[in-house]
C-alpha cells in the first residue's frame, strides 16, 4: 500500500505545481484607488454597475454605493433606472458574454462610461465595445509599477492609445478620460438600413427606394456626409418584445447591433422607447378603419326600389279604388253594361294605365274616372322608365358600413396585428370590449387589405396615407372606382419616427436635423406629393378605363320580362276573348232555335 500512497502523493504536488498561478500578486488596493478617483474626478453622481466575473479581484470594492453584479442575472429590481457607469471586471473569454447580456438588460445604456479592468491588452476588445456603440471606455491594465489606461477614437486612423496611467492610486494628468470622440464630419460613414416596404412612407420597385422616409434620408444623407446602405433583411413586421428580452421582426436587427437605421412607419411606441433611440416624432398619420366598399344592388332590387315601397302601395290600393269605382259608377247606368263585370274594368284600368287605346263608356262619369286614371298612368309610368333607365346606367350601391356599430352589426370579421388589441381596451365603451373579444390575428398588412378589398368579408384598420397609396395603386376596379372605403373616424394619431439601434452615435445630430425639417416645411412638402400623386394615379385609371355604359341584355333583364308577362296577358286576354265570342254566338244560335 505504501508505493500506491507515494504514487498518488506525487500526482497531487504536481497537480498543485501545474496549476498554480506564477504570475505575479495585482496590487488590488492600488487600483481600487485608482477607481475610486476616477469615480470621484469623472463619474461622482452615476448610478454604477458593477460586474467582477475575476476571482482574483473578488476583494476590490468601490466607495460609492453600486448594483453588485457577480452573475449574469438582471436584477429587475433596478429595472427603472439607466445606468450611466459601468464598472467590469472581465477575463478573456467572457467579455462577449457579458455584452450580449448588457444589451438585453433593463438598464442597458451604451452611452454611459465604461472602465473594464483587464490582467493583460485583449486586442478585440474595442472591436466588441465598438460595434454596440460604446465609445465612453477605458481599458485599466495593472502592471507592477502602475495602471495603465487605454482607450480608443473610432473614427481617427489611429484607433488605440494610452490616455493616462495610474500610479499608487493617483492619475497622472488631469486630461479628461471621456472626451468627446464624435467628429465633425463623419465622412461618408455607413449607416446601415434595413426598412419595412410601407407606402407612401417606403416604397421599393425594381431595386429602386423611394417615399417621404427615403426622401428624408437623402437629405440627411447630404447634410451629415454620411452613407445610407439599405440592407434587406428577412422579415414581415415590426416585431414585439419577448419576455426574455429579445425582440421579433424588424427590432430584432436593431436590437442584436445587426442594423444601425430601420424605417417604414415605426413610430413612437413606449415599449420600445426604453430599448432604442426614437427620433423625433417628425410625421404623423391617423388610422382608420377601413371596409369594403358597398357592392352594387342587384337589378330585380334596382327595378323594385325605382319607387319607394309607400309608392308601390299607394299605387296599388288606388289601382284598385279605381276599379271598384267604376264597377260602382256603371252598376248605377244602364248604358255601359260590360263595366258591369269586374274583369272588363280590371282589363280597361290595366290597358289605361300602360297608355293603351280603349273604347270609352259612354256615361261621362265613366269618361271622367278613365281620363283621370290614364293621366295618373302617363305620369307614374313617365317617372319609372326614367329613373329606371336613369338607375340602370349608374351604379346603385348598398348601404355603405360607415361606422363601428355598422361595422359590428354586419358580422363580418375584422382583425389587425396581435399587439393593437391594447387600443381597445376599454370596459366602459361596448364597441371596444366587443372589439377586444372578436377580433381576428393578421399580422401582414397587405393580407389584410387583400382580403377586405377582394373577398369583401373583413374589416381592419391602417393608417390614412397607407391605405390612399393603396387604393390608387392596387384597389382600383375596372372602371378607376375604389374597393375599399375609410372611416371619418379616428381610432389613433400615428407619431412616425425613425428606430436607431441604441447608442447610435448621430442620434442627436439626425434629431435636430429632423426638427429643422420639419419647421422648414420640408415634410409637408412630402405630404402634399404623397397626397398629389396618390390622387393623380386614381384620375387616371379613371380616364384610361372610361367608357359608355352600353345596357346589356342582364341590365334590362326584369324589363325584358315585365314586356312578355304583358304580352302573354294580352295573347292570352285575346284567346279569352274570342272563346268568350264563340260561346256568346253559339249559345245565341241555340236560343233562336
Amino acid at each position: 500500500m505504501l508505493p500506491v500512497r507515494c504514487s498518488l502523493l506525487l500526482c497531487l504536488i504536481t497537480f498543485v505545481l501545474t496549476n498554480i498561478n506564477l504570475t505575479p500578486n495585482i496590487d488590488v488596493n492600488n487600483l481600487e484607488s485608482c477607481i475610486n478617483e476616477i469615480q470621484t474626478n469623472f463619474t461622482s453622481n452615476d448610478f454604477l454597475i458593477y460586474i467582477n466575473l475575476n476571482e482574483k479581484f473578488r476583494d476590490l470594492k468601490l466607495h460609492q454605493p453600486v448594483i453588485l453584479q457577480n452573475k449574469l442575472t438582471d436584477l429587475k429590481y433596478f429595472q427603472t433606472f439607466k445606468a450611466t457607469f459601468y464598472v467590469l471586471i472581465l477575463t478573456e473569454d467572457n467579455f462577449e458574454d457579458v455584452f450580449t447580456f448588457l444589451i438585453i438588460s433593463y438598464s442597458w445604456n451604451p452611452r454611459a462610461k465604461f472602465l473594464v479592468i483587464l490582467e493583460k491588452p485583449f486586442e478585440n476588445l474595442f472591436v466588441i465595445a465598438q460595434k454596440y456603440y460604446v465609445f465612453n471606455i477605458i481599458m485599466l491594465i495593472p502592471n507592477d509599477d502602475c495602471i495603465q489606461l487605454i482607450t480608443y477614437y473610432t473614427f481617427k486612423s489611429a484607433a488605440t492609445a494610452e490616455i493616462n496611467t495610474c500610479i499608487n492610486g493617483r492619475l497622472q494628468n488631469t486630461a479628461s478620460l471621456f472626451p468627446n470622440k464624435l467628429p465633425v464630419d463623419f465622412q461618408n460613414t455607413s449607416v446601415r438600413t434595413i426598412y419595412m416596404t410601407y407606402p407612401p412612407y417606403v416604397i421599393k420597385n425594381n431595386n429602386l427606394m423611394y417615399g417621404m422616409e427615403v426622401n428624408v434620408l437623402k437629405m440627411m444623407q447630404q447634410v451629415l456626409n454620411i452613407n445610407i446602405i439599405y440592407e434587406n433583411k428577412p422579415f414581415q413586421n415590426w416585431g414585439r418584445r419577448l419576455k426574455n428580452g429579445s425582440y421579433e421582426g424588424a427590432y430584432s436587427y436593431l436590437r442584436n447591433y445587426q442594423a444601425d437605421l430601420a424605417i417604414g412607419l415605426f413610430y413612437a411606441n413606449r415599449n420600445e422607447y426604453r430599448d432604442f433611440d426614437q427620433t423625433y416624432p417628425y410625421m404623423e398619420d391617423n388610422a382608420k378603419w377601413v371596409v369594403p366598399i358597398a357592392k352594387r344592388e342587384e337589378i330585380w332590387r334596382v327595378v323594385i326600389n325605382t319607387y319607394k315601397v309607400y309608392v308601390w302601395i299607394f299605387f296599388i290600393i288606388s289601382f284598385f279604388i279605381v276599379l271598384f269605382s267604376l264597377h260602382s259608377i256603371a252598376l248605377t247606368s244602364s248604358k255601359s253594361s260590360l263595366y258591369k263585370k269586374k274583369m272588363h274594368c280590371l282589363i280597361v284600368c290595366y290597358k289605361c294605365f300602360l297608355g293603351q287605346s280603349i273604347d270609352l263608356p259612354t256615361p261621362s262619369s265613366l269618361r271622367l274616372t278613365l281620363g283621370i286614371w290614364m293621366y295618373a298612368g302617363i305620369i307614374f309610368t313617365s317617372v319609372f322608365q326614367g329613373k329606371l333607365f336613369s338607375n340602370l346606367n349608374t351604379k346603385v350601391m348598398k348601404k355603405q358600413i360607415s361606422d363601428v356599430q355598422e361595422l359590428i352589426d354586419s358580422k363580418i370579421q375584422f382583425g389587425f396585428y396581435n399587439d393593437s388589441r391594447y387600443l381597445f381596451i376599454n370596459s366602459n365603451n361596448k364597441l371596444d370590449e366587443y372589439i377586444y373579444n372578436n377580433y381576428v390575428t393578421c399580422p401582414i398588412d397587405f393580407h389584410c387589405l387583400n382580403r377586405t378589398a377582394f373577398q369583401g368579408d373583413f374589416a381592419t384598420f391602417k393608417p390614412k396615407k397607407f391605405i390612399e397609396y393603396m387604393i390608387s395603386s392596387r384597389y382600383l376596379d375596372k372602371r378607376g372606382n375604389s374597393l375599399l372605403y375609410m372611416f371619418n373616424t379616428n381610432i389613433y394619431n400615428v407619431l412616425v419616427t425613425l428606430a436607431f439601434a441604441k447608442g447610435f452615435p448621430l442620434f442627436n445630430k439626425v434629431n435636430t436635423l429632423l426638427f429643422h425639417m420639419r419647421s422648414a416645411g420640408f415634410i409637408d412638402l412630402y405630404y402634399k406629393q404623397a397626397s398629389f400623386y396618390a390622387q393623380k394615379a386614381i384620375r387616371e385609371a379613371q380616364n384610361k378605363r372610361f367608357s359608355s355604359q352600353a345596357l346589356a341584355m342582364h341590365h334590362v333583364f326584369w324589363i325584358f320580362w315585365i314586356l312578355l308577362f304583358g304580352l302573354g296577358f294580352a295573347l292570352l286576354v285575346l284567346v279569352g276573348e274570342m272563346l268568350f265570342y264563340k260561346w256568346t254566338i253559339k249559345k245565341t244560335h241555340f236560343y233562336m232555335q
